[in-house]
């Protein structure tokens, strides 16, 4: 895929938020990245986003089963790029803030497309895929923590910088989705 920058026009004070909070998130040789002054062995939060009522499907590590998958039948991955983010929440199920509740709530950051062949930089009629906000949904977001004992306002803030506005701009395919040498 593009650097983000390259296909999402994205305001500088934006773009800034993001690097910092990377910058200030990650570890590094010399120290682990900054957390929470204590952790609650107890009361560890669940690591996996659940819907109760609604049935379970086990992921692999998504988009490199994917690249991989799509690369060894010669087809090509693509990334959506030409939806915004609350459309594509929308699309996805995320926006519905009764079955979330109390639940932390999910960002939709990514739709992928699968192409037959190696077709590239096709873009889609619209957004191409169908309407689901009237459809019927089911299950109620789990929540990840219920107790939380330090909460992470940086990670709103990056959400809310990182969204992409509606605007419309051709799909990219991911890297020619080839599988690694050997």
């Amino acid at each position: 895929m593009n650097h983000p920058t390259e296909t999402v026009r994205m305001e500088p004070d934006a773009l800034a938020r993001i690097l910092s909070y990377h910058e200030r998130s990650k570890h590094r040789r010399e120290r682990y990245a900054a957390g929470p002054d204590t952790l609650d062995w107890d009361a560890q939060p669940n690591p996996f986003r659940e819907f109760a009522g609604a049935p379970r499907i086990a992921l692999p590590d998504a988009l490199g089963a994917l690249r991989f998958a799509a690369a060894a039948l010669g087809w090509s991955l693509q990334g959506v790029d030409n939806m915004a983010t609350d459309e594509l929440a929308a699309l996805l199920g995320l926006h519905r803030d009764a079955d979330f509740g109390r639940a932390e709530r999910e960002e939709a950051e990514l739709l992928l497309r699968l192409v037959p062949g190696p077709t590239k930089d096709q873009a889609l009629p619209g957004t191409g895929l169908p309407d689901t906000t009237s459809g019927a949904w089911s299950g109620r977001a789990n929540l990840l923590d219920p107790h939380p004992m330090y909460r992470w306002p940086l990670i709103d803030e990056v959400a809310r910088a990182s969204r992409k506005p509606a605007a419309a701009s051709a799909p990219d395919a991911i890297d020619d989705a080839r599988p690694p040498p050997r």
